[in-house]
Order: C-alpha cells, then structure tokens, then sequence
C-alpha cells in the first residue's frame, strides 16, 4: 500500500526530514511526540529484471546520525564494525 501511496508523499505526510545521506541510505528523523524515531532508506545494488533498484525501509538506531550508522544498528553492529566488502 505504501508504494500505491507513494514514500515521498508519506514522509511527507508524517513530517520526516532527512537528517544524513551518504552511500549506504538516506537516514530520516520522525518525531512520534513521546519519541524520536530513524528510519534509513536503502536501495539495492543489484537491479531488477525490469532495470529498476528495488528500495528498502529499516528501522534504524534512533541515536543515529548518519544513515551508516542506522544501517549498520539493522544488523546489531556499532557503525565502526559494519564495513560491507561484498553487496549482494
């Protein structure tokens, strides 16, 4: 439903702002009221049959300030021990 809807219309929607970019995601902050809350915007390396990158969103550590920091708090890692050699 939320590709029908449309992510950015979303972010939109909920009032996230982007806080980081960098080559692992786009990291977002979305005040929740009684807390704050980082979801990381990812997009495969390998495209699709149809040429397209399928993109992925994941909750990430909400004491994240870069997007590698968010991605690597999805595999339970500090941001200084996910460092990725191979993408699949």
């Amino acid at each position: 439903m939320l590709e029908l809807y449309g992510f950015d219309r979303y972010l939109h929607d909920i009032q996230a702002y982007p806080v980081h970019s960098d080559r692992y995601g786009d990291l977002y902050e979305i005040d929740m009221h009684r807390w704050i809350m980082k979801v990381v915007c990812v997009r495969d390396s390998a495209p699709e049959a149809d040429g397209q990158h399928k993109v992925h969103w994941l909750s990430g550590d909400p004491r994240a300030r870069m997007a590698h920091d968010a991605v690597a708090s999805t595999f339970g890692l500090r941001d200084s021990d996910y460092k990725p050699i191979i993408e699949t």
